[in-house]
């Protein structure tokens, strides 16, 4: 893998390092275990799941989102053994990227960073790579959203994710307010290559902004990124680790396939370099 030869580019990636442990220790210190992270190829990107981003009303989001699921339910039951549960859909749902209230996390640092910095829908515009990495506390958040020192899963939350009235969803934003952290069951292909958590989001506010201290945003420079990489190759951590269907397979020996063109056209050009400066000497 390709470093960069910038002489602090080390000593940032050693920092940046040693900020993700600090943070990571904080939560050990009182008992919160393995935290919740996630990678953002824009700094500026809020924690806000991807159905809110585009404003719609309340109302518009409860029935767009009904008739996703309606549609994803319909369709999905030949990709899957057995018949999904209202929330296990929804968690599909989401891995499949579509719009839902729903923010996926991963328990896992190197998965939280490849997103960091190879988001597949990022604009290619230079200025528009800010990679960093947000840690939650999910213990935190739910002592304040969810009224319990603990993760619940699914089945113990006492409600369907997609509620048959309006009413009902209204009722869960006034009662937690804000999101909840939550563990899923990992039965399946992403879910478990990911090793996925999420956050149940009942508004528009974004975790930060509703629950600041419950997170921490790292900034991953951008002289380190080439760090990132290597570490992620010699994780093991690719997009057929993290997609593994045809399409993370796909994706990978495309990247592997330019890597390899990329290699034999700087050594063409060296050596024709080379022969030009050996001819004018």
């Amino acid at each position: 893998m390709n470093i960069s030869n910038n002489d602090n580019s080390e000593e940032k990636w050693i920092s940046f390092l040693k900020n993700v442990r600090k943070e990571t220790e904080k939560l050990d210190l009182h008992g919160a275990g393995i935290p919740y992270f996630r990678g953002h190829y824009n700094s500026s990107w809020k924690l806000q799941p991807l159905i809110f981003r585009k404003r719609l009303s309340l109302s518009r989001i409860f029935n767009l989102e009904n008739l996703l699921a309606f549609d994803f339910h319909t369709l999905c039951g030949q990709l899957y053994p057995i018949q999904l549960s209202d929330w296990e859909m929804s968690f599909e749902m989401r891995h499949a990227g579509l719009p839902t209230r729903l923010l996926d996390w991963s328990e896992s640092f190197a998965n939280a960073l490849f997103f960091a910095i190879n988001d597949s829908q990022a604009s290619s515009h230079a200025e528009e790579f800010k990679p960093c990495i947000w840690i939650l506390d999910p213990y935190k958040l739910n002592t304040k959203t969810y009224h319990e020192y603990t993760i619940p899963d699914w089945a113990s939350l006492g409600f369907d994710y997609h509620a048959e009235y309006r009413k009902e969803w209204d009722n869960h934003r006034k009662k937690f307010r804000g999101p909840i952290a939550l563990n899923p069951p990992k039965s399946y292909g992403r879910m478990v290559a990911q090793k996925s958590l999420f956050t149940v989001h009942f508004s528009e506010i974004p975790l930060e902004k509703f629950y600041k201290s419950s997170v921490k945003k790292i900034d991953i420079p951008i002289e380190c990124v080439n760090h990132a990489k290597n570490f992620l190759y010699l994780s093991g951590v690719n997009d057929f680790t993290l997609f593994p269907d045809l399409d993370g397979l796909g994706k990978l020996l495309s990247k592997r396939y330019d890597y390899y063109i990329n290699i034999k056209i700087n050594n063409t050009q060296l050596t024709v370099n080379n022969a030009q400066m050996g001819g004018g000497s």
